[in-house]
């Protein structure tokens, strides 16, 4: 059974990066009562684990980079 986890370097660096600025912003948007905050940082957390390790570097980190500018962009 494959769970589809990126076991190489670059997939453990990114899941603990994105995860973990994920999982400051799902905290944020709980205490903050955002809603947007909450979705995009379980997004964060979520997505490494979404994304097939056939899939290139580039492609996970693209979408970290591009949700946590996100959460930037639509901030409250």
């Amino acid at each position: 059974m494959d769970l589809g986890l990126n076991l190489s370097l670059s997939g453990i660096l990114a899941g603990v990066l994105f995860g973990l600025v994920g999982f400051v912003a799902f905290n944020y948007g709980r205490k903050s009562e955002s809603f947007r905050a909450m979705g995009i940082g379980a997004a964060l957390m979520i997505y490494p684990y979404l994304v097939p390790e056939t899939a290139p570097a580039f492609v996970l980190y693209g979408i970290g980079i591009a949700l946590t500018t996100a959460l930037f962009i639509f901030r409250d």
